[in-house]
């Protein structure tokens, strides 16, 4: 075996794991800017507008993506959450988000034909409305 490759292998390791705590630090962050929206949001009570839980939808989704490669069932939850949301309230946007990220989720998780089903969603919703953006992405997570 090469003894060289061992500290890099480590190095390597490290940098992973504080990948990793780096997420969960942000991801908590996340979570405390929903309460904050939430407490919000119960102040202004009946002055508040339904498109104002597009900010929440958005930060679930970031939340999610933030979580996808290692915490299937925790990324699956909040882009769930996200979704209802969005079909609710009618945020086109974040219906497609929310698909799209079930569908990555899927994809890490093994179910590839099922990740494509929400790929192919997400990907009609995007190019309805005209985001080209997001439309490349789906192209491309379809092909992956």
């Amino acid at each position: 075996m090469n003894w060289r490759i061992i500290p890099l292998l480590l190095l390597l390791n490290l940098v992973q794991v504080n990948s990793f705590s780096q997420n969960e630090k942000v991801i908590d962050s996340l979570e405390n800017e929903i309460k904050k929206f939430e407490a919000f949001k119960k102040e202004l009570g009946n002055k508040a507008m339904p498109l104002m839980d597009s900010t929440k939808v958005n930060i679930l989704i970031n939340i999610c993506t933030l979580c996808w490669s290692y915490d299937h069932e925790k990324a699956m939850d909040y882009a769930k959450q996200g979704l209802s949301i969005s079909e609710q309230i009618g945020y086109a946007k974040g219906i497609a988000s929310g698909y799209n990220c079930i569908g990555v989720v899927n994809a890490f998780s093994g179910n590839n034909l099922l990740a494509i089903d929400f790929f192919k969603k997400a990907l009609k919703i995007r190019d309805s409305i005209g985001n080209k953006g997001d439309v490349g992405i789906s192209y491309m997570n379809i092909g992956i």
